[in-house]
């Protein structure tokens, strides 16, 4: 039982999706460096080549596709997608671990893989769309990326059309997308975000039954 009035939850997956250009990397960075002790990082393992910049086991788990595909039948990745012709998946042991401990796991994840986690455990799944507020903007934010080639841009337009058609298909359909939030302004929409967290956090789904018994509890006092 906590103390003062707290009360222990379950942590949740905050799944956030959407476009290049959206927003999902430097928002997902903006509030673990806020939040360290409640936000988790999640670490994907990916069958990618290791960029010059990048630092094992901090952006990525790199293994080579026999290895992933052995973790992948042994269950021990509850989620996987092959992304622009490389495999990304979860460890099942990071979700359940953080989930257990109370913590919120931070997922920058293609929407696929964020419908996965809803199927496999809904009420710990948080799903947030960050949506660049116009076609041009969301080219011109994918133009600024210095290593984009012309190659890479009309394959991530594609990726783009084919995640918004995703996101129309669910609006009409499962509602698996949460919230959506338009990436205008970078300041509004991180406050956005921080009010999702926010209130999810308080969601009663989330909260340890014992605790909230201890709290309404009424001693009758003597006469």
């Amino acid at each position: 039982m906590n103390m003062g009035g707290a009360i222990r939850r379950e942590g949740m997956l905050l799944c956030l999706v959407g476009p290049s250009g959206g927003g999902k990397t430097t928002f997902a960075l903006q509030l673990l460096e806020k939040d360290p002790h409640g936000l988790v990082k999640n670490v994907s393992v990916t069958t990618r080549e290791k960029r010059p910049a990048e630092v094992e086991g901090r952006e990525y788990i790199f293994v080579a596709r026999e290895e992933f595909q052995r973790l992948r039948d042994s269950g021990q990745i509850c989620e996987w997608e092959e992304v622009h012709g490389n495999f990304y998946g979860t460890l099942s042991s990071t979700v359940d671990e953080a989930v257990e401990a109370g913590k919120d796991l931070i997922l920058d994840i293609d929407i696929r893989g964020a419908f996965k986690h809803k199927q496999r455990s809904s009420q710990h799944v948080v799903v947030v769309f960050l949506l660049p507020p116009d076609a041009e903007e969301l080219v011109r934010r994918i133009r600024d990326r210095s290593s984009t080639t012309e190659d890479e841009i009309g394959r991530r337009l594609r990726t783009a059309a084919h995640e918004y058609e995703l996101l129309l298909d669910d609006f009409s359909g499962a509602h698996w997308v949460d919230y959506v939030v338009v990436n205008r302004d970078r300041e509004l929409a991180y406050r956005t975000l921080e009010a999702i967290i926010c209130a999810e956090r308080q969601r009663s789904v989330r909260l340890n039954r014992e605790d909230l018994q201890a709290l309404c509890r009424i001693e009758p006092k003597g006469k």
